[in-house]
């Protein structure tokens, strides 16, 4: 199931959201690594998403829904 999240079109945007949640209140070294994190996925990310939406509808709901309670 991990892969499958990973190579949904919309996760780039969900662990943006997750990064910036993480990002609040937290001590200037932690919000270094997440910006490292992001950095990483940003520069990974042309290569990661292998499905396009429609492959799996339950898989696609849950992303949106995901996306938008961030």
């Amino acid at each position: 199931m991990k892969e499958k999240i990973v190579a949904h079109p919309s996760y780039p945007k969900l662990l943006d959201a997750y990064i910036d949640c993480r990002k609040v209140g937290a001590l200037a070294e932690i919000v270094s690594l997440l910006d490292e994190i992001r950095h990483e996925n940003n520069f990974c990310k042309r290569s990661i998403s292998t499905t396009c939406y429609g492959a799996d509808p339950e898989l696609d709901e849950f992303m949106v829904s995901s996306n938008s309670s961030s």
